[in-house]
């Protein structure tokens, strides 16, 4: 069995160094073509009362009225479903089921097929059918931002720092810091997000773990902190993406937001999934199936979950500039995308459902004169979202609003945008063992870092604390709102700060 493991480190050790090595470190936005999902992809949601078993559901989809005509998904049926994740019913949920479909047409085709279909849902059926038919959507990239706006990617790229002892912590308000002082119940976090591979990480316990507290804390023995790598045909998968103007290799993503949930709960137990390729992109295919682990763990302790990242589907006001740029995006609306966006948001009432927390980052999608609204997952009802604030608690220029409606979501400590005039030291600190961007030196394991996605993993620590202490979720959520203090125009602002 160590063989085996041992093996199957060092190929995605090497698959790793290879598609770094596939691009340069950072691109001209117009070398390669931006894309949205993964061509040649569809996604179904199907509900059904009971349990829904892979076979039954592929019969029953090829017997489905809304899918009659449609030659080129029947085909796609013909085939045993390889690629279905199942969820059980759970109190008022019934049982769903995501299919993915590959579908030999171009994009264009792909969304007009899509948006056939939703026009079709959106019309009243006959009820009394065995299984049926929510969503259809292609299979939409996620990533830790979004490309389509301004930035994409986090709010700036990380520099490296050398900073004095305990600049990683973080000072909560007195009345949330009173109550977290002693834990008393475990309690778990999850993280989707990226994952540096196992050598980097046992090199940076090697260099570092005498002079560096998260480090030590994080990577060395007794650790809270367990990874969940992609399989090597999951990170295949992924592996043909990055992001706009923020094509460099981030694994250390996820753990950054590691470093910050442990930094304000120290005792809560990290589960790092790797969901996002190095480069920060996965699939909703992919984020489903963290999705799906979670749903499916043995443990009843509380539950956070971690969400530094965006769906990649447009927003209704994208549209018009999209339009311009792609033939095929003029098919869409503002209730297609609705109707879309229900294959991700199923997955998070899922686990809502089974008393997890989940907290989002809202985008990075700001420019002047232009504040977005909270890109999904932030925006769900049964998500908690996040914008960004700078050192001195304004809106960070990059940083969405916070949630919709924005009174439902939260702004807090994420960074100014780094470079220029903007000290490092206005970035949010954190654990970081990877290359930097442009070749710049890692003599130390920290960086400062930018961006909602840093913003959301303080709201996870600060809820993970308070679960600790043995409040029950609803009774974390309303310290965490008798905490804040005002509101500015991207959201209400929760008072956190870095030393």
């Amino acid at each position: 069995m160590t063989t085996t493991n041992q093996l199957s480190r060092t190929l995605r050790y090497l698959l790793q160094r290879l598609l770094q090595r596939s691009r340069p470190p950072i691109a001209p936005p117009a070398r390669r073509a931006i894309r949205y999902f993964e061509p040649g992809q569809a996604i179904v949601l199907v509900e059904s009362p009971d349990e829904i078993e892979p076979r039954r559901l592929q019969e029953a989809l090829r017997q489905d009225p809304l899918l009659a005509d449609q030659e080129v998904l029947r085909k796609a049926l013909d085939q045993p479903p390889r690629r279905v994740i199942t969820f059980p019913p759970l109190r008022e949920q019934p049982a769903f089921a995501l299919v993915f479909l590959d579908v030999p047409v171009d994009d264009a085709t792909l969304i007009r097929l899509c948006d056939t279909l939703l026009e079709r849902l959106l019309k009243p059926a006959p009820t009394g059918n065995e299984l049926t038919i929510s969503a259809v959507s292609p299979n939409w990239l996620m990533s830790c931002a979004h490309h389509l706006g301004a930035l994409g990617g986090p709010g700036t790229h990380p520099v490296p720092d050398a900073p004095p002892p305990d600049a990683w912590r973080f000072k909560l308000p007195a009345s949330i810091a009173q109550v977290t002082a002693q834990a008393a119940t475990e309690v778990d976090v999850a993280i989707l997000d990226t994952a540096p591979c196992a050598h980097d990480l046992e090199r940076a316990y090697h260099l570092w773990h005498a002079t560096h507290p998260l480090v030590a804390r994080l990577l060395g023995p007794g650790s809270p902190l367990r990874i969940t790598h992609a399989s090597l045909a999951e990170l295949i998968a992924m592996g043909g993406y990055d992001l706009a103007r923020h094509r460099y290799p981030m694994a250390d993503h996820g753990l950054f937001a590691a470093g910050i949930i442990h930094a304000i709960a120290p005792r809560a137990r990290l589960h790092l999934i790797e969901v996002l390729n190095q480069f920060g992109v996965g699939t909703l295919e992919s984020v489903a199936s963290g999705f799906q682990r979670l749903a499916q763990r043995a443990e009843s302790s509380p539950l956070v979950v971690n969400c530094s990242l965006v769906l990649n589907m447009p927003l209704p006001e994208h549209l018009p500039k999209l339009e311009q740029r792609h033939l095929h995006w003029p098919s869409l609306t503002t209730g297609a995308l609705e109707v879309m966006s229900r294959v991700l948001e199923r997955l998070c009432q899922r686990l809502r459902l089974e008393q997890a927390l989940i907290v989002a980052a809202a985008g990075n999608d700001a420019e002047p004169g232009l504040v977005p609204r909270a890109r999904f997952p932030a925006a769900f009802e049964s998500v908690i979202g996040v914008g960004a604030l700078r050192r001195n608690q304004a809106p960070a220029e990059y940083s969405n609003l916070s949630d919709t409606p924005v009174r439902a979501g939260y702004a807090t400590f994420g960074g100014a945008p780094l470079g220029g005039s903007t000290p490092p030291s206005e970035g949010v600190l954190g654990i970081y063992v990877g290359p930097f961007p442009g070749g710049a030196p890692n003599t130390t394991g920290w960086a400062r870092w930018s961006g909602t996605s840093f913003a959301a993993p303080v709201i996870s620590g600060t809820l993970a604390a308070l679960l600790a202490s043995g409040q029950p979720p609803a009774t974390a959520l309303a310290t965490l709102e008798h905490a804040l203090s005002g509101a500015n125009a991207i959201g209400r602002i929760f008072p956190a700060s870095q030393s």
